[in-house]
């Protein structure tokens, strides 16, 4: 890494935050804006955006925020998708600290004095906060809720978390640029889960990750049940080439969705088939349906009773879309990728 061009702050109080966008027009500005209106002082933050060639109004929204900064950058992606992005807007910091920011979340006015705060009274590689899931739809709030729960997302502790303590990746994670020197940037070769791939890099090296739930994020998730389930199928998907890389995955429950995926269509061919599993069969559907109703009742019901009934149906898809995006890794990793249709799984046809 050229560090040169990058240029050593003397402000060891400097945050850089960055973000790879694309066609955020209707998102951005409360992203900045939350930024803008952090308690750490806009005078010790710089913002870089490295827009991936918006189609909307992206880039016209974000240079409306150009003087509400220490410093304010506005980047063209140099290649293409977020990982890509993220590593041109990291090159171009010049904070002592960094910040990984999305188009699409916004933070509490707290976040970044509590992120920094964490940094320096522990020996922490990575400090985050805790993320809350935002919807502004029916099927929006059911998927919000199923992600908000460890029975939908499992080891995603930063999703649900109430007590700080060490995790294995967090979201809009907090950093020393010197992190970036040590171990390098985002690996290109990840067009999904690309901070889950770096997460696990900083373990490796002995680093540790704090989840620190008194920070808070927001985020928007999907709004329709085709781009939750393909969010989701991505996420599977590159979870192959983590492990393709590794020769191990983040956590071993990373495993229960394929598995989840195998097991019911397992399952359904032996009730077709077996007349004497048909009970037990319906009995582990029947516990399945427990748990769902039980770990989204918080969230759901009774305000939301309707969506509550249908929850075990998002968390289906939740878990079948995973687990299916973690089975075709697997087939494209045997077959060296050369599958029709495979760019749409891969993302290369959706950078979001």
């Amino acid at each position: 890494m050229n560090r040169k061009r990058r240029g050593l702050t003397t402000n060891k109080e400097l945050v850089s935050v960055v973000a790879a966008v694309k066609d955020e027009e209707k998102y951005i500005a409360r992203m900045l804006d939350s930024v803008a209106c952090q308690d750490y002082g806009s005078d010790n933050i710089e913002v870089i955006i490295c827009d991936d060639h918006s189609r909307d109004g992206t880039r016209a929204v974000a240079e409306q925020f150009h003087r509400r900064f220490s410093s304010f950058k506005l980047l063209v992606n140099p290649g293409k998708g977020n990982t890509a992005g993220l590593n041109a807007a990291i090159e171009n910091a010049e904070g002592h600290y960094i910040l990984l920011a999305s188009g699409h979340c916004w933070f509490e006015p707290d976040y970044l004095s509590n992120c920094v705060a964490a940094h320096r009274n522990g020996n922490f590689e990575i400090v985050g906060g805790r993320t809350v899931a935002e919807a502004n739809t029916p099927v929006a709030q059911a998927i919000r809720a199923v992600l908000s729960s460890p029975f939908g997302t499992g080891a995603a502790r930063f999703r649900y978390a109430n007590k700080a303590g060490e995790v294995k990746t967090v979201a809009f994670g907090l950093m020393k640029r010197e992190l970036f020197d040590r171990i390098g940037l985002f690996d290109t070769g990840f067009l999904k889960n690309q901070d889950d791939e770096f997460s696990f890099r900083v373990l490796k090296t002995g680093g540790k990750i704090l989840c620190q739930p008194q920070a808070v994020a927001h985020y928007r998730v999907r709004d329709s049940l085709k781009g939750f389930m393909l969010q989701y199928i991505r996420y599977g998907f590159w979870k192959v080439g983590h492990l393709r890389k590794f020769k191990a995955l983040p956590s071993i429950t990373q495993l229960a969705p394929p598995l989840f995926a195998i097991g019911v269509a397992v399952s359904i061919l032996l009730f077709l088939l077996v007349d004497d599993l048909r009970l037990p069969l319906l009995l582990l559907a029947g516990i399945y349906l427990v748990f769902s109703y039980i770990t989204t009742y918080g969230n759901l019901g009774p305000r939301r009773l309707i969506l509550w009934c249908f929850s075990p149906l998002f968390y289906f898809l939740l878990h079948s879309s995973y687990g299916i995006g973690f089975i075709g890794g697997l087939i494209s990793l045997l077959f060296s990728g050369r599958i029709a249709g495979i760019e749409k799984w891969q993302g290369k046809m959706d950078d979001h």
